[in-house]
């Protein structure tokens, strides 16, 4: 009986031929973006218009993110974040 499937070899050219690195202020970025979430979902909570600004920094990392990792539909809904933000921070903000 004939295998149903080729075996790949280990040396696949889709595997790298070397591990791919990343910028060390690259790598923590996500880490940040999680940390920036979280505050500025309590500060938003609490009614305070500095979560809005937090906001608007965490959509800029996640843009950053998103066109380092080839992952471009985190840009333009970022950058729609980002408007929202703008518009919330300015009716938000003490006159």
């Amino acid at each position: 009986m004939k295998p149903l499937a080729k075996s790949v070899p280990s040396t696949s050219r889709l595997a790298p031929s070397r591990p791919v690195t990343l910028p060390l202020a690259m790598l923590r970025l996500d880490y940040l973006s999680c940390v920036l979430t979280i505050v500025s979902t309590i500060l938003v909570g609490k009614k305070m218009w500095h979560g809005w600004a937090v906001a608007a920094v965490n959509s800029v990392i996640i843009c950053l993110i998103g066109m380092r990792t080839a992952q471009f539909g985190f840009v333009p809904a970022n950058l729609f974040c980002i408007g929202l933000y703008a518009n919330n921070l300015s009716r938000w903000r003490p006159k």
